[in-house]
């Protein structure tokens, strides 16, 4: 009887759903100003060496709030076209 106990206790705790975190606030921009934003600063930086570290750490520090598409979007043509603006 205990081992049957012990048993249903472990399926019930195994079948419990993680809590989802919901917020206020406006996130279905995804980070995409803010990566607009960085690379504005990267082509009005002139596109140096420094200008790039700094674009790239931008992006490191922004790509957990992307989906895939942004992350597809900055990766494409049409960044490469922006950014010669």
């Amino acid at each position: 009887m205990r081992l049957r106990l012990t048993l249903a206790l472990a399926l019930l705790a195994a079948c419990e759903r993680p809590s989802i975190e919901v917020t206020a606030g406006d996130s279905s921009d995804y980070n995409r100003r803010a990566l607009t934003a960085a690379v504005d600063e990267f082509v009005a930086n002139g596109r140096t060496a420094q200008a790039y570290a700094e674009l790239a750490h931008a992006v490191l520090e922004l790509r957990p709030g992307m989906d895939r598409t942004v992350a597809e979007e900055r990766s494409s043509s049409s960044w490469c076209s922006r950014s010669r603006r």
